[in-house]
């Protein structure tokens, strides 16, 4: 099976989509979480109850979170089988000369 170039640009191209998406997600997870500790601190000072706000932010982090490691998971993944794949290429071509 000879050298695919732009089967392997391809490849890359779809683990830097995860990869950017994994990123933005726990980007977001972190952002959530200063909104939680913000609105803990506010909640506080002023007294006053957000307990329901709180919690709403601190469940969609957790949601943003799961969503963002799965998608660095799934890239591994991908990983894997784009490094197994190079390999089993270069043994054949190994094995034809």
């Amino acid at each position: 099976m000879p050298f695919e170039p732009l089967a392997n640009i391809v490849a890359l191209s779809r683990r830097a989509r995860m990869i950017h998406g994994a990123i933005s997600r726990c980007v977001a997870c972190e952002l959530l979480v200063g909104l939680v500790v913000a609105a803990l601190f506010i909640a506080a000072e002023m007294r006053i109850d957000l307990w329901r706000l709180i919690a709403a932010l601190f469940v969609a982090a957790m949601g943003v979170l799961i969503a963002g490691l799965s998608c660095f998971l799934r890239e591994i993944a991908l990983a894997t089988r784009f490094i197994e794949s190079i390999g089993r290429t270069a043994e054949h071509a190994d094995d034809e000369t």
